[in-house]
């Protein structure tokens, strides 16, 4: 079964990355099954990250959102702090690899 987040888009971006100190953005798409292994590894490692959000984007919804921020594939994950781009993953990280770059940022 596909792991789902709670969604953002065009109308809603800006205001979930202000709001929330700490907010990552799951950049997917519906007819992507590398973002579904995204989405696994990263709720694997939540527990871990009690400070964190985590919001998934469908690129299809987000037109504006994803040319603003360069998102020119997916699955991508970047982590915001007070409303800035403070990480960028690309593809697939396995949960190690996610977890100690999110512990470093």
């Amino acid at each position: 079964m596909e792991y789902t987040f709670p969604r953002v888009n065009d109308g809603n971006f800006f205001e979930v990355i202000s709001l929330n100190q700490k907010v990552l953005i799951v950049f997917s798409s519906p007819s992507c099954g590398r973002c579904i292994i995204a989405k696994q590894h990263l709720k694997d490692i939540l527990p871990n990250f009690k400070d964190m959000v985590v919001f998934e984007c469908k690129v299809e919804d987000a037109p504006n959102t994803v040319e603003k921020y360069k998102v020119t594939s997916v699955p991508q994950i970047k982590l915001f702090q007070k409303g800035e781009p403070t990480y960028t993953a690309f593809g697939i990280l396995n949960s190690q690899h996610l977890y100690y770059d999110l512990k470093m940022t």
